[in-house]
């Protein structure tokens, strides 16, 4: 290791005034001013947008764009890095942290999102793997016609010509719904992109298919049963066991687990995957459990585990998607869901009927019944009060454990505007409350 690092040594360079420098400071500078006359942007004359620019990001969406990096994005950089290469100073290349990912993955990421958040790295990197994370990756929808085609193609050329950055279209690909195989090999031809079919994969993320089939959660299952299998035969403790069964449920499908709910079946074959590593460090045979799978999955401090309850997991993720929606009123995607479903927070708080279920993605009917369920995130929620013109006076929970129609239940009976809102219910008469809107009157 150190006759390497001692071939890798740079000792003295000659700067651009071609003197030979050896100081560790000047070699520093010699290098910085070589790359940056090396990669400055030529003083050429690009095309200019001559019309105004009607359409502009909001902090939202700006702001998204400064996102921290995920981990996602920090493996995938790590994984599509040759392994071969020269190790770091720590005498370690891309391999290692491969093979070893489980053990310091997490301190990779936590040492990539602190220089995100700070800006500097820490003093004790004296050389690093540069690699851009690409925040380009982008999904086009259009219309299957040659016109839109065409558009589409000039608008990705003007793209080219504005920035000075090149779109790789070796890369790219063309997916097409209800359109005959000899026009999308005529679409691909003339883009010059590959032709891929649908479901597929984009940023760890699963698009298109019925995640209500098996079939479509086999790559999660085998991927599952493959990095817990890679442990077998180690001696490890149960405590090891443990912290593997939720390092691998947490980091590997959270994109998955965070769109789409779970069926049964699929639930049960995890579930039996991580019981059968649990009691016997194998993935595919049975043994003995000896405690029931709730008591293992309850926290250390209530007598479990600790081990994280897939479906009940799986739920969590998913509720973040109605409380948003409560939240972010004035987001694009969430005007894309009323635009597609209508109004829909009447049918969140469990008070309109579903009269269109047949007409509704399965993705929208999860989301709904997750919301009108038993143990419903709606019915978890406690509204704060402000202008009061989005609160339900009567079906939202806004003052007390419960909502109104449940604590006064005759009462609630007996009115007439039942989804009538707190501030359309009452009014101020210099002196006092004014409630009879509340009954219609």
């Amino acid at each position: 290791m150190k006759a390497r690092h001692r071939r890798n040594y740079i000792g003295l360079v000659e700067n651009k005034a071609g003197v030979i420098v050896d100081s560790v400071t000047k070699v520093k500078k010699a290098v910085k001013e070589y790359f940056e006359a090396k990669f400055r942007a030529s003083n050429i004359a690009r095309p200019r947008l001559s019309t105004t620019i009607t359409y502009k990001l909001s902090e939202q969406e700006s702001g998204s764009l400064e996102e921290p990096f995920t981990r996602e994005e920090i493996k995938q950089v790590v994984f599509e890095g040759n392994g071969d290469k020269s190790p770091g100073p720590d005498g370690f290349n891309l391999e290692f942290l491969m093979k070893c990912w489980d053990t310091v993955g997490d301190d990779i990421v936590l040492f990539i999102q602190d220089f995100h958040k700070r800006g500097k790295l820490s003093k004790a990197v004296t050389a690093s793997f540069i690699a851009l994370i690409p925040k380009y990756d982008t999904l086009v929808f259009g219309d299957g016609s040659w016109q839109n085609l065409c558009t589409l193609k000039a608008v990705l050329r003007g793209f080219e010509m504005a920035s000075g950055l090149t779109i790789n279209l070796n890369i790219s690909k063309i997916y097409g719904v209800g359109i005959r195989a000899e026009q999308l090999e005529a679409c691909s031809s003339f883009l010059g992109c590959k032709i891929d079919s649908i479901p597929f994969r984009f940023l760890g993320f699963t698009v298109g298919g019925n995640h209500m089939r098996i079939g479509f959660w086999k790559p999660i299952l085998k991927s599952l049963r493959d990095k817990l299998s890679s442990w077998k035969g180690r001696p490890l403790s149960i405590g090891g066991r443990v912290t593997l069964i939720n390092s691998v449920i947490t980091n590997m499908p959270s994109y998955q687990f965070s769109f789409y709910k779970i069926p049964s079946k699929v639930l049960k074959d995890i579930i039996s995957i991580q019981r059968n590593f649990l009691w016997n460090g194998t993935v595919d045979k049975s043994s003995i459990a000896w405690i029931g799978w709730k008591e293992v999955c309850k926290s250390k401090e209530e007598g479990g585990l600790g081990i994280k309850h897939v479906g009940r997991f799986n739920i969590a993720l998913l509720s973040k998607w109605p409380w948003r929606m409560l939240n972010e009123h004035n987001a694009i995607w969430v005007g894309l869901l009323r635009g597609r479903y209508g109004e829909y927070k009447n049918r969140m708080w469990g008070s309109e009927a579903n009269d269109s279920a047949s007409k509704e993605s399965l993705w929208w009917r999860d989301i709904m019944e997750l919301c009108n369920g038993e143990e419903g995130v709606t019915k978890k929620i406690t509204s704060r009060l402000g202008g009061g013109t989005s609160i339900l006076f009567w079906k939202n929970k806004w003052i007390g454990n419960d909502a109104l129609q449940v604590q006064l239940p005759i009462l609630f009976t007996e009115i007439l505007l039942k989804d009538i809102t707190i501030c359309r219910a009452g009014r101020w008469n210099e002196e006092e409350w004014d409630w009879s809107n509340i009954k219609g009157t």
